[in-house]
């Protein structure tokens, strides 16, 4: 069983247990960055995203200023990407090690406003080897990129998008989406293609991860998060539900390195973890 992570708090719901976040308002969604151990959380309800660092019973508050409903939520060590719905913007706070560059605009000593605009109610944002970052553009149904050495961000070829959610993307850049008013998750291949994952009974899909060619999409609707496992040899496909029980309304979802999972279970304001070894890892 994997130890690492914040120290647990709070009964097991099914095989899972409850991390030690207090004061949560309708939270989004989860990351768990590269390297580190902290679980960060956007508060939605409060306005803020909220740290809980590895091995720790407290929290703590990243230095955000004048967020309004922050959704989505990124990390690169302690550099932090929320998209901020109410405001349209996706901001970038980073460490005093680092120093963003044009065209990220600076608002703060510590905080940049990206360079997508025309943004309507953003959701999920996905962050791949510290320089590509992908934004669901969830009011215009279109998912955006951007990523060093572009002047502008450029919108994906998904197709038919109606209110998308979240965004995640494999080792092989292909991206993976919940299109949650169409109740289905799509991928789009590095070839451009499209096509729809075979997951079967889903209600407006949440939070999706993918880890070694599987796929974990939120059940919003069912309350639930299921699992499609592809075999490696035949490519078959296997649906299962992950045994975590009390679900109300969950939203976000990550994985860490070691392949454990977490769940935004926004309507009961907490933030669960399931070990790998539920998990499927």
């Amino acid at each position: 069983m994997a130890t690492s992570g914040p120290t647990s708090a709070g009964p097991a719901t099914g095989s899972a247990v409850v991390l030690p976040f207090t004061g949560l308002d309708r939270p989004a969604d989860v990351t768990v960055p590269a390297g580190s151990e902290a679980v960060f959380v956007t508060d939605g309800g409060n306005n803020r995203v909220v740290k809980m660092a590895a091995n720790a019973t407290t929290q703590s508050v990243p230095p955000f200023a004048g967020l309004n409903n922050p959704i989505g939520v990124a990390a690169n060590g302690d550099d932090l990407f929320v998209t901020d719905a109410n405001n349209a913007r996706v901001l970038w706070s980073h460490a005093p090690r680092t120093t963003p560059t044009a065209p990220w605009q600076s608002s703060s000593p510590t905080e940049w406003v990206g360079p997508f605009t025309g943004l309507n109610s953003p959701k999920g944002v996905y962050l791949v080897m510290g320089s590509v970052y992908y934004v669901v553009d969830s009011g215009n149904n279109r998912v955006m990129m951007w990523r060093e050495g572009l002047n502008a961000p450029q919108v994906l070829a998904f197709s038919g998008l109606s209110n998308p959610d979240s965004v995640a993307v494999d080792d092989f850049s292909n991206v993976y989406v919940s299109d949650t008013g169409n109740n289905r998750v799509v991928v789009l291949k590095g070839d451009g293609t499209q096509s729809v994952l075979a997951f079967t009974g889903l209600s407006s899909p949440q939070g999706v991860a993918v880890l070694s060619g599987d796929v974990y999409v939120v059940d919003g609707g069912n309350n639930r998060v299921v699992k499609l496992k592809t075999d490696r040899a035949t490519k078959a496909t296997t649906q299962s539900i992950l045994p975590i029980s009390g679900l109300k309304n969950p939203r976000g979802l990550a994985l860490d390195g070691q392949g454990d999972l977490y769940v935004v279970d926004s309507g009961n304001n907490r933030v669960l973890k399931l070990d790998k070894a539920f998990a499927g890892q």
